[in-house]
C-alpha cells in the first residue's frame, strides 16, 4: 500500500517557494498558498485507485507494510530546492523547501519511511538536470537521502522526456496536472451543465492571452492588421494595463527589440500595441485569481462557483479556439497547459501558436489534430513569425466565411470524431493511471491489479 499524507490544515502541502501563480512578482523567503492548486484533486484520485490511500499528518502512524509519500505541490520547480532564481527582477537566492515542512516528515524522509514528493504545478521553466546538484546540497543540509525525493514535473517538457528518456527514470515522473484538473471537472458534471446552456455562436474564434509574452504579441498583432479582431473574443494587455502577473520581457522597449531582432514589422508592431488593452475576458485586480483560473480549475460542486462564468461562456460561444500556449521560443520546449486542454474540455477545434512542433506533440500523447480544418505544416517552421503568419493566414480564411458556415463545417462528421476522441481521451483516467503506473515502477514495486 502506498500511503499519502497531508497536512490536517489543507496549507502546508499547497506551498510556493518563490515565484508562484498568485505573486509571481514577489520572490519571498517564505511560503504562499496558490488558488490554483487543490489537494482535493489528488485526493479524489488516490480514492479511485487500488492500491492507494492517504491519511492526515495527524492520524498518520507509520509502519513497515506501508510505502509512505509526502506530496508538496509548487508552482516554480527551480526555485524548489534554492535554485538561482531566473529573471533580472527576480535575482536572488530563496530558502529551499525543506524550510517549511513539518519536521517529522523529515525525520521520517532522513531514515527512509516517507519519500518527499514534490509536484511542480506550472509549464514554468522545464527541470534542468544539471540543477539536481542543488537538490543533493539542501539534501545533505538536512539529512535526507537523495533517494527519498520524488520530482514529478506537472506541465509538459517534451525536450527532457524525449531527449533525456535514461534520466528520466532516474530523476523524476511526470503528471499533466492541467489535464488532470480539467478531467476531475469533467467527471463531476461540469460539461453537461455548460451544454445545457448552448449558447449561440458569436464569434468565429477565441484568443485569449494573459501573460505578456512576444509570440502572443506578434499574433495578435496580425490578428490587428489583418481586420481580424471583429470575428473573435480577443484579449491582450499593454505594459501599463497588465495585472499583477509575471511578463518574460518586462518593458516595451526591451519587447520592440526582441520582436525586431526576430524578424517583425516594427511599425505595424507599434501601431498594434497604441489600440491596446483588449479586456474581453474582464479581468480585473478584484477578480483575477477566479477569472484567470476558473475555467481550468476544479471544485467538487460544479453548481457552486465558475458553471456560469463569463469566460466559459465567451468558449462556448466561439466556434474555435486560437491558442497562445506557453513557449520556451529559444529552447523548442513544448508545453501542454490548461490553454489547450481548456478547448478539449470544451469540445472546441484548435490550432496552437507556441513553440515549434507544438501542435504535432498532442499527437504524442493520443490526441488528434483537425487536418481536415488545418494546415499543420507550419509547425514545422523554425521561427514563431512565420509559425503565426501561417496561423493568420488559415484563420482569415475561415473568418471570411459566413458565420453559419463556418459553424456548420464543425459540425461535420470528420471534426466531430475528433473532438468526440479528444474529449474522452482526456475525460479517462489515463493521465492518472500512467502517472501512478511509472510511480509503482520508480519505487520498485508491484502495482495491484
Amino acid at each position: 500500500m502506498i500511503t499519502f499524507i497531508f497536512d490536517d490544515n489543507n496549507n502546508q502541502n499547497d506551498i510556493i517557494n518563490g515565484i508562484g501563480i498568485d505573486n509571481q512578482k514577489s520572490p519571498v523567503p517564505y511560503c504562499i498558498v496558490s488558488k490554483a492548486i487543490r489537494d482535493f484533486t489528488i485526493k479524489e484520485c488516490i480514492d479511485d485507485t487500488p492500491g492507494l490511500n492517504y491519511v492526515t499528518t495527524s492520524d498518520v502512524t507509520f509502519s513497515n507494510n506501508n510505502i509512505y509519500i509526502y506530496p508538496v505541490f509548487v508552482t516554480e520547480m527551480l526555485n524548489t530546492f534554492g535554485f538561482h532564481v531566473f529573471g533580472s527582477h527576480l535575482d536572488n537566492i530563496i530558502d529551499s523547501i525543506f524550510k517549511f515542512l513539518p519536521e517529522n516528515i523529515i525525520q521520517q524522509a532522513r531514515v527512509k519511511k516517507l519519500y518527499i514528493a514534490v509536484f511542480s504545478i506550472c509549464e514554468g521553466k522545464a527541470y534542468n538536470y544539471e540543477n539536481w546538484s542543488c537538490i543533493k546540497e539542501e539534501c545533505k543540509k538536512y539529512g535526507v537521502p537523495e533517494s527519498q525525493i520524488l520530482i514529478t514535473l506537472c506541465g509538459n517538457h517534451t525536450k527532457y522526456d524525449v531527449e533525456n528518456a535514461t534520466k528520466r527514470s532516474k530523476l523524476h515522473l511526470h503528471l499533466n496536472y492541467y489535464a488532470l484538473e480539467l478531467n476531475r471537472k469533467i467527471k463531476s458534471g461540469y460539461v453537461e451543465l455548460l451544454e445545457k446552456q448552448d449558447p449561440v455562436k458569436q464569434k468565429h474564434y477565441i484568443c485569449l492571452n494573459s501573460q505578456i509574452k512576444h509570440h502572443r504579441y506578434h499574433l495578435v498583432s496580425n490578428l490587428y492588421h489583418n481586420n481580424l479582431l471583429k470575428h473573435g473574443f480577443v484579449s491582450c494587455q499593454s505594459y501599463s494595463s497588465h495585472l499583477d502577473n509575471y511578463a518574460e520581457i518586462d518593458n516595451i522597449y526591451s519587447m520592440k527589440e526582441k520582436l525586431r531582432k526576430d524578424g517583425a514589422d516594427i511599425q505595424q508592431f507599434i501601431e498594434f500595441y497604441n489600440s491596446l488593452p483588449y479586456t474581453v475576458d474582464v479581468l480585473t485586480r478584484d477578480n483575477f485569481i477566479n477569472q484567470l483560473h476558473g475555467a481550468w480549475t476544479y471544485d467538487p460542486n460544479p453548481q457552486t462557483i465558475f458553471c456560469s462564468g463569463y469566460i466559459d461562456e465567451l468558449y462556448k460561444s466561439s466556434i474555435i479556439d486560437v491558442v497562445t500556449e506557453t513557449a520556451l521560443l529559444d529552447n523548442h520546449v513544448n508545453f501542454i497547459s490548461e490553454k489547450t486542454f481548456k478547448s478539449i474540455m470544451f469540445k472546441m477545434p484548435f490550432i496552437i501558436s507556441g513553440d515549434k512542433g507544438n501542435n504535432k506533440e498532442l499527437l504524442r500523447h493520443g490526441f488528434k489534430l483537425y487536418d481536415m480544418l488545418f494546415d499543420y505544416s507550419f509547425d514545422d517552421f523554425d521561427s514563431y513569425i512565420d509559425r503565426n503568419n501561417a496561423i493568420t493566414k488559415q484563420l482569415k480564411a475561415y473568418c471570411e466565411m459566413p458565420l453559419e458556415e463556418f459553424a456548420d463545417r464543425v459540425k461535420q462528421d470528420d471534426v466531430q470524431e475528433v473532438i468526440q476522441h479528444n474529449f474522452e481521451l482526456l475525460s479517462s483516467n489515463k493521465i492518472w493511471n500512467d502517472f501512478i503506473d511509472s510511480l509503482f515502477l520508480r519505487l520498485g514495486v508491484n502495482k495491484p491489479i
